[in-house]
Parts: C-alpha cells; sequence; structure tokens
C-alpha cells in the first residue's frame, strides 16, 4: 500500500501535535544562574571594550585619537618637509632612499586626491545611510523578539 506525502505529512504532523511539550526542570534556572555566579570575573582588560571602565575607554580613545590624528599630520607633511627631514637625518642618503621617499609620496598624493575626490564627497549620505540601516536593523531585531520568539525568559 502506498500513502500518499500529503497524508503521510498530515498523520506525522498530527502525531507531533499530540506529544505533549517538553518541559524544563524546575532547578535549571537557578543552577545556571549559580554557575554563572561561580564562575570567577574576567579582569577588565580581557573583557570587550564596551564593558570596560568608562575612564578606560575614554583613554583608550583619546590614545588611538591622538595616534590617528599623529599619523595623520605626519603624512600631510610637504614634499619639501620631508625631503628636508630625510636629509637632517642623513646628510647624503643613497638614491634607492630618495627614490623611495619619492615614491611613498606619490602613493600619499595620489591616495589624498582620491579621498578629495571620491570618497570625501560620499562619506555623509554614506554614514547617513548606514545609521539608518543600523536603526532599521535593530527595530526589526526588537520587532522580531517581541512578535516571532515570544519576548525574553523572565522565570
Amino acid at each position: 500500500m502506498t500513502m500518499d506525502p500529503a497524508d503521510l505529512e498530515r498523520l506525522i504532523g498530527d502525531a507531533l501535535k499530540a506529544l505533549p511539550t517538553p518541559a524544563a526542570p524546575p532547578t535549571l534556572f537557578s543552577r545556571v544562574m549559580a554557575a554563572v555566579e561561580a564562575r570567577p570575573a574576567a579582569p577588565w582588560y580581557a573583557r570587550p571594550w564596551m564593558a570596560w571602565p568608562r575612564i578606560w575607554q575614554a583613554a583608550s580613545a583619546s590614545v588611538l585619537l591622538v595616534v590617528v590624528v599623529g599619523l595623520a599630520r605626519v603624512w600631510s607633511l610637504t614634499e619639501v618637509v620631508r625631503h628636508t627631514l630625510v636629509r637632517q637625518l642623513m646628510p647624503s642618503p643613497p638614491d634607492w632612499m630618495v627614490q623611495a621617499v619619492d615614491a611613498g609620496t606619490a602613493v600619499v598624493e595620489a591616495a589624498r586626491i582620491g579621498w578629495r575626490v571620491i570618497a570625501e564627497p560620499m562619506l555623509i549620505p554614506v554614514t547617513v545611510f548606514l545609521c539608518v540601516m543600523t536603526a532599521a536593523c535593530v527595530l526589526f531585531a526588537a520587532a522580531l523578539n517581541r512578535v516571532a520568539l515570544g519576548g525574553a525568559s523572565e522565570s
């Protein structure tokens, strides 16, 4: 005897619906919470950056800002200043070093032109788009959690 796939699906579906809903042991929540409490706390520097103390977050952000601004200032030196600096450090540099500095200058200038012509005009629109999409994703996740997943468990 051959059974129609739709009938088989309905038969299995009815059998599964007739099964009782599995329940967690009543002590599961308290045991999980006790295990979490018993785990030693990681030092502040081993935790994610958002969990660091606010003073260390501010300090690390400040150091990062100083490093980025410092690197940007070093690269923004004019070609004459770079050549002068190389000549001060080494009065008669080899030709390959002068050529390397010239090549580096050309790369930096190309990057600067690319930034000003391509990236800078798109910076604000792309940033706004990313912020709007991030907000949409957060709202979608919150709605999905509330509606489809039934919200967070309270017990």
